[in-house]
């Protein structure tokens, strides 16, 4: 859903994107058309007054049968090998720790995590290396330990 630049987007489109951009933990992002239209959109990031603390409330966590699964943040290519030391990030059968990286989405020179959202053990990869992946889509699946 990229808005069409010769016109103004509807305020709805604007703040689904701005959204996206929050969860992604981006701060902006510039669009533009070959007609000369731009929009830059610019996501505030609110710290913490220095020596406040966060606290957590406290969520019953329902019970997890089901392997939950890791989604991508944003859209790009997916990598699931650290260009660095060319291991697989979060192989099946491995263990991971709740916001591990098991996953990079690449798009040019901008690199984002994707992230375990809990605590367990990888029992199967949906996505495949270099494919060009969309907002929202599965990576791979981990089951509650």
């Amino acid at each position: 859903m990229i808005p069409d630049l010769d016109t103004l987007p509807e305020i709805e489109e604007i703040g689904q994107i701005a959204t996206w951009l929050a969860e992604a933990g981006l701060e902006s992002m510039e669009l533009s058309s070959c007609m000369g239209g731009r929009l830059r959109i610019l996501v505030a990031q609110t710290p913490l007054p220095v020596g406040q603390d966060v606290i957590a409330p406290s969520v019953p966590q329902p019970a997890v049968a089901e392997p939950v699964a890791a989604k991508a943040p944003f859209f790009g290519r997916l990598c699931l090998v650290n260009p660095l030391g060319e291991e697989a990030f979060a192989p099946v059968g491995s263990t991971v720790r709740k916001g591990d990286i098991v996953a990079l989405l690449t798009l040019e020179t901008l690199q984002v995590p994707v992230t375990a959202p809990i605590d367990g053990e990888v029992v199967e990869i949906v996505g495949r290396a270099d494919d060009l992946v969309g907002y929202g889509a599965e990576i791979l699946r981990i089951r509650p330990l």
